[in-house]
């Protein structure tokens, strides 16, 4: 599982607005993560979990999607955890029972990752050291 934030200060972006965004500007097939978990607390499944999408990159590239995109599931949350800033309590409890979910329903073990611990960026933020363990 790779942890990602919508950044930009979009707390209220819903999934489709985040879909529209990642088809229409950056040219995805699709919206990049499997699972939005906004700041209420409310989560949308976005993707089939056995969709590869285009959240994390890596090389090298198989079928012109990068690898970590093959290998890991992608989860966002709402928001930009910069400057101090942290999800919310409600939301990261949502998270990490969406994680906890995922567990039983693959019947295998997840690895949590940062986007930033697979690649050169923020993402989740500059606080994700802060609140990493809560949802590992």
């Amino acid at each position: 599982m790779v942890v990602h934030h919508s950044a930009g200060g979009h707390a209220d972006w819903i999934a489709e607005k985040i879909a529209r965004r990642h088809v229409g500007v950056l040219g995805y097939p699709a919206i990049a993560y499997h699972l939005v978990v906004h700041w209420t607390g409310d989560v949308d499944l976005c993707l089939d979990l056995e969709e590869v999408s285009w959240h994390a990159g890596g090389l090298p590239r198989i079928r012109g999607v990068g690898v970590n995109n093959w290998k890991y599931l992608g989860l966002c949350l709402t928001g930009e955890f910069l400057d101090g800033r942290e999800p919310e309590l409600v939301q990261l409890m949502a998270a990490r029972k969406a994680i906890a979910r995922l567990r039983v329903v693959l019947g295998r073990d997840l690895v949590v990752l940062g986007h930033q611990d697979l690649a050169s960026t923020l993402c989740p933020g500059s606080t994700w050291p802060k609140w990493s363990e809560f949802l590992r």
